[in-house]
């Protein structure tokens, strides 16, 4: 009860805690020389990050691109079934049991993550996805949907790119 009152005190001290990545592991990296474009996109495969928007819009992509999607979740076998639907196999990869430790060579080995995230039929949204800080701290550009408190930390046209979220074009 005493927490409880202090927290609607307007005169309570706040204390800001910053979303934290850890430096030491997602440091910037130069991009690769290589091409196809190498899309990144990574976390659980659940309807609000949007990744069956992604691969829809993917299908409409007129150049040379692979894209690795990483994580496990409800959503794997619908993903798979529409990369299948959609004949994208040979450029979509979904990877499942990929460890942190192993994320930031994903990074590295990335021109660009993606994070299309969306709010879902229940109302769920992602807050600020921890892939985009890492992808920022990893020196990546960034394309995502602008929802929730993603564009608190993407300046659209300056530290990435927003787009509205649920668009495939």
């Amino acid at each position: 009860a005493e927490l409880a009152g202090a927290i609607t005190d307007p005169a309570a001290p706040v204390t800001i805690i910053p979303h934290g990545v850890d430096l030491g592991s997602f440091q910037p990296t130069p991009l690769p020389d290589e091409l196809p474009l190498r899309l990144l996109a990574v976390g659980r495969l659940v309807e609000k990050k949007g990744f069956d928007l992604l691969i829809r819009a993917a299908a409409s992509f007129t150049f040379p691109f692979t894209l690795e999607l990483i994580g496990d979740g409800p959503e794997q076998p619908r993903l798979l079934h529409l990369i299948e639907t959609l004949g994208l196999q040979g450029q979509i990869t979904l990877r499942s049991g990929v460890t942190h430790a192993e994320l930031p060579a994903r990074y590295a080995a990335a021109h660009i993550v993606v994070v299309p995230s969306v709010v879902d039929r229940d109302g769920d949204r992602d807050g600020l996805p921890n892939v985009l800080l890492e992808a920022m701290a990893a020196g990546r550009p960034v394309v995502a949907s602008d929802v929730a408190a993603i564009s608190s930390a993407v300046i659209d046209g300056e530290s990435g790119q927003l787009t509205p979220p649920g668009d495939v074009m």
